[in-house]
């Protein structure tokens, strides 16, 4: 991530994605997020004591800062990967962020589907409250990443970050609250919504810019490998693999449909670092190079 962040950008291009994203299932919840802000650089001074509606995740990227909940002073530090879940109408307050701090805002709306969704939201209310709302997490690089979409704003920019934002939260859920909330039960009842199927396909649809394994997928979605393969086989009769690439040569060509899409920047935004092996599988898929292809929808 850059030194210096123009904070006025970043949080305009959220403005513009927010205003479109919808919620979607987690679970026995639907999630929907609210706002996402990178405050930097004497951005905010001390924050007097408030509360907001939503839930509120506080992530340091550069620095540190101190907030204060129910009389307890909580430190967060960029060295020391914690983040702070505040729910809804919890008071607290905040200390000014100094000069060369990063700190990034993500509130989002958490709504019970059934009864199993309001007893776990019971239980990881007074879970989250016994650890002082903090909560351990392994890396920030998702936001980092959207960070520099927001400023850059490749192919694909309000995609990715939605992408994003979804799988961060996903990977905050999964990693934090379900040993928490339910230490007997495996991380395959925290899923999207739909069919095994349809859940497959739609967090390959988020991915399709990331380098993800199989077996990463495995992990994410709590089926086995095999499972996974089987599934994918039944509906579009090819392996897991030749459906990803098919996935991502459909939106390679429609992105080269487009003037203003260079070839590298189709590939990176498609999770291919060496564009030759992009332009290999393509012509592979397709019979013709990324750039015949372009040509000939330029002649249409």
């Amino acid at each position: 991530m850059n030194d210096y962040l123009d904070v006025t950008r970043v949080n305009d291009c959220m403005l513009n994605v927010m205003s479109s994203m919808m919620p979607w299932r987690l679970s026995d919840w639907d999630i929907q997020i609210k706002r996402f802000n990178v405050y930097s650089d004497e951005f905010w001074g001390n924050l007097m004591e408030h509360t907001h509606p939503f839930f509120e995740l506080a992530i340091m990227l550069k620095g540190g800062i101190e907030y204060t909940i129910e009389n307890r002073k909580i430190r967060i530090d960029s060295k020391n990967p914690v983040v702070l879940l505040t729910p809804p109408q919890l008071l607290h307050d905040r200390a000014a962020i100094k000069k060369d701090d990063t700190l990034v805002i993500i509130q989002f709306s958490l709504t019970p589907r059934n009864q199993n969704g309001t007893a776990d939201m019971e239980k990881m209310l007074t879970e989250i409250s016994a650890h002082h709302y903090q909560l351990n997490i392994s890396k920030y690089s998702n936001l980092r990443r959207i960070i520099d979409l927001c400023l850059n704003n490749p192919p694909l920019w309000k995609e990715r970050i939605e992408c994003e934002l979804q799988l961060y939260l996903m990977n905050i859920f999964s990693e934090c609250m379900v040993p928490i909330l339910q230490k007997k039960r495996q991380l395959s009842t925290l899923q999207l919504g739909g069919n095994w199927l349809e859940r497959i396909e739609r967090l390959i649809d988020m991915t399709l810019d990331s380098k993800i394994s199989l077996n990463e997928y495995s992990a994410k979605l709590g089926l086995s490998a095999r499972q996974i393969e089987r599934l994918i086989k039944q509906r579009h009769k090819i392996s897991f693999s030749h459906y990803l690439r098919k996935k991502r040569m459909n939106v390679a060509k429609n992105l080269l449909s487009s003037p203003f899409s260079s070839i590298k920047s189709i590939a990176n935004s498609l999770g291919y670092d060496d564009v030759s092996h992009f332009c290999r599988l393509f012509r592979e898929s397709e019979g013709m190079t990324p750039g015949e292809f372009a040509k000939l929808m330029k002649k249409d």
